[in-house]
């Protein structure tokens, strides 16, 4: 079993180099990097790359310093590609010790709780905002379009998740039908926080429902492609996979 003295061991090493092999969803890699940090029996941090002990789908099996190895779970097997908490928290308890196991248990218990609670206040404030979202849009997209608009954005404005790109969709609209730019009218929604998912929403609804849809495209695509890519390409280049309804 490994104990707290491994840790502190570790912790003496940060700031040096090291070597970290570790196993990422069923594949071994071999790093190297500068030891940042290190978060009892949770996870390191090397150069800019946390890296856990035991995580979701994800294990540490050696780490080595300059003069030997300085840590190793030899419950890690090359393949690892643990994704059932039950079973993450078990390989826990046999590596660091039950007391740590249930440690974990509890705190991603109290962070699941604080989660749904939170998720519960962002799905009610979306559906707050949905008459208004829809409204405002409704004045911006194609005249022939706007009865699409609002069954698209009624159906969408139900989770804080999908009702963001609604709210971030009207908000480059309305940037747009003012004259202003395509860059202009994507900088309003930067500190949303959007992800990646979620922006190439964005990008594919606005397209569709506003009048000037087509020269956001060409804006957007040029960020992803080079220019006599973005000419060529038909549809709305999406960074990352994801379906939202428009119809």
């Amino acid at each position: 079993m490994i104990g707290k003295e491994v840790m502190e061991r570790l912790k003496e090493r940060i700031g040096e180099r090291v070597t970290v092999v570790y196993v990422w969803y069923g594949v071994q890699y071999c790093e190297q990097g500068v030891l940042k940090a290190v978060n009892d029996f949770k996870n390191i941090e090397i150069t800019s790359a946390g890296i856990p002990f035991v995580g979701y789908g994800c294990a540490i099996q050696k780490i080595i310093g300059k003069d030997g190895e300085l840590y190793e779970n030899p419950l890690i097997p090359s393949d690892y590609d643990v994704r059932d908490f039950e079973k993450i928290d078990k390989i826990v308890a046999l590596s660091f010790g039950e007391e740590i196991a249930e440690e974990f248990r509890k705190k991603r218990e109290e962070e699941e709780k604080a989660w749904r609670k939170k998720e519960t206040q962002l799905n009610k404030e979306i559906k707050k905002k949905a008459l208004l979202l829809i409204r405002e849009g409704e004045a911006v997209v194609k005249p022939e379009l706007k009865n699409e608009w609002n069954k698209f954005a009624s159906r969408n404005t139900q989770d804080f998740y999908s009702g963001a790109v609604v709210e971030a969709t009207v908000r480059i609209m309305k940037v747009l039908s003012e004259g202003r730019s395509p860059a202009e009218a994507e900088a309003t929604v930067n500190e949303m926080g959007l992800t990646g998912f979620q922006m190439g929403c964005v990008a594919q609804v606005v397209v569709y429902f506003h009048p000037r849809g087509e020269e956001f495209r060409q804006y957007w695509n040029r960020q992803f492609l080079s220019e006599e890519e973005a000419k060529k390409a038909k549809g709305v280049v999406n960074p990352a996979v994801f379906t939202i309804s428009l119809r």
